[in-house]
């Protein structure tokens, strides 16, 4: 099956382990839910998705320092249009011209 070389495929790899009661080993979590927790205190019983979506946005929407002051969302956009505008243009410069050398820039079935 797939989970016989398991082993192998993860024998480099370091995996941390937090324990349960320790809070500060899980820095980033506990930030986590603190932000979470300044919308919904604790004992709060239901929500419409309407409010957790606005969490959600709020939360995405919060510079960081370890980002270089920038919101996750910033940073999620400005890496998919750097890999966007990366892929684009080196499938544009590939073939500056057809093998014909008629058409610049043009594609023909055999390029």
């Amino acid at each position: 099956t797939e989970f016989n070389r398991l082993f192998d495929v993860f024998s480099k790899e370091h995996i941390y382990y937090a324990h349960p009661y320790a809070s500060w080993e899980r820095g980033t979590n506990e930030n986590h839910n603190r932000f979470i927790r300044r919308w919904l205190p604790k004992g709060t019983k239901k929500m419409t998705p309407k409010e957790v979506a606005f969490i959600e946005k709020w939360i995405n929407n919060y510079p960081k320092k370890c980002l270089n002051y920038k919101s996750p969302r910033e940073d999620f956009l400005m890496a998919n249009l750097n890999l966007k505008f990366s892929v684009r243009n080196k499938s544009r410069n590939r073939f500056k011209f057809c093998r014909s050398f008629k058409y610049p820039a043009r594609r023909c079935s055999w390029c």
